[in-house]
């Protein structure tokens, strides 16, 4: 068996005031929230998948992060996420909301033919 790579959550700082999150629902409508805050990870090798006796690889990434209730987590795990605005930097305009709507309609429609189709 190959060697599993998984990221670790090993702090949590909170983003400063100005930085937001866009989140885009299918049905095109977005919604620009404050971002909570950012994740620093470790990155861990373990010998296999599935075995929890890792060494830290010493690669390390930051990641914004949102909350759930008490919960804190990568927006990795948040499939309607689309992106971070810093500080000053302006909302995605229409015709940007409308392109990521075409490149995740055109994604979806390439999983379902997979699905529809496994050895094509």
């Amino acid at each position: 068996m190959g060697r599993d790579y998984r990221f670790n959550t090993i702090d949590f700082r909170p983003a400063a005031p100005g930085w937001r999150y866009v989140v885009l629902a299918e049905d095109g409508t977005m919604q620009v929230l404050p971002l909570p805050g950012w994740l620093i990870q470790e990155e861990i090798e373990y010998p296999s998948a599935g075995s929890d006796d890792g060494t830290p690889t010493g690669s390390r990434r930051v990641v914004a992060a949102r909350m759930e209730d008490d919960y804190v987590e990568a927006f990795s795990s948040m499939p309607s996420f689309w992106c971070v605005i810093g500080p000053g930097e302006d909302e995605p305009s229409q015709q940007e909301v409308a392109e990521e709507q075409g490149r995740r309609e055109a994604f979806r429609n390439r999983q379902q033919a997979r699905k529809d189709n496994p050895t094509a």
